[in-house]
């Protein structure tokens, strides 16, 4: 063979080593350096060291934190703003959650809490409050209407039956100038409800019928409450808003 072709040959094999060399010594770089960075992140100085709760009226922030993982502060680069939220919402009173990282190491978590419109008779023998969707929020003793005939065993948290929904919608209607009036709160046949409203003279039966058109009808009852003589009268019936008839 001619000198100068193996000599080339040669020259073309040692370029293609170099080649590779450069490729594997920066393929280490990058990983040497992507580790340190790894490892950088994982750190105290990137992890949840601060963090802000907002919004946390009814429910303990120590809860919060706990449910969450926060209390353990874990490093920002793990941690997944969709999975803690999610967590976050487990928690009875907590209708939203909205998680923010700021870096390099705070938290930020604003939630929305639910508003309890009633309350359920438990198997305990107590009462539990209720939102407008029928989740059981907390133990409670008194100030909500009532949701009558009703015993649930469901624990804090959990829903009471998709059934009772025409009356947690009439009892989250219930506006400020009737809210301390309503006794309780009733489903009955063809899902109906009747509420027990305190008048001047006594407790009155008030039909509400179905669970429509509600403002208008509260409406109308605060007025009848408000206006005649309601002497030996024990049912209102405001089924059509704008014409109430009392007996």
């Amino acid at each position: 063979m001619d000198p100068r072709i193996r000599a080339r040959r040669a020259e073309v094999r040692r370029r293609e080593g170099r080649r590779r060399l450069r490729t594997v010594a920066v393929a280490v770089a990058v990983a040497v350096v992507a580790g340190l960075g790894w490892g950088v992140l994982q750190s105290p100085w990137f992890s949840a060291e601060h963090i802000a709760v907002r919004g946390d009226v009814h429910t303990p922030e120590r809860a919060i934190l706990r449910v969450s993982g926060l209390d353990v502060h874990p490093p920002l680069v793990t941690l997944d703003a969709g999975s803690t939220e999610a967590a976050i919402e487990r928690l009875p009173w907590v209708s939203r959650a909205l998680v923010r990282k700021i870096w390099p190491s705070s938290v930020a978590v604003t939630i929305v809490e639910r508003h309890a419109v009633a309350l359920v008779h438990t198997a305990a023998n107590a009462w539990a409050e209720v939102d407008a969707t029928g989740r059981i929020l907390a133990d409670a003793q008194a100030g909500l209407p009532v949701l009558a005939s009703v015993t649930t065993r469901a624990p804090l948290g959990s829903y009471v039956s998709s059934g009772l929904a025409p009356a947690l919608k009439v009892a989250a209607s219930i506006p400020p100038v009737l809210a301390g009036k309503v006794s309780s709160v009733s489903l009955v046949a063809g899902g109906q409800v009747d509420m027990s409203v305190q008048g001047p003279a006594g407790q009155v039966t008030v039909h509400i019928g179905p669970a429509a058109d509600l403002g208008a009808k509260m409406e109308s009852l605060a007025t009848v409450l408000s206006g005649g003589n309601m002497t030996g009268v024990t049912v209102i019936d405001v089924t059509v808003p704008n014409l109430p008839v009392t007996s």
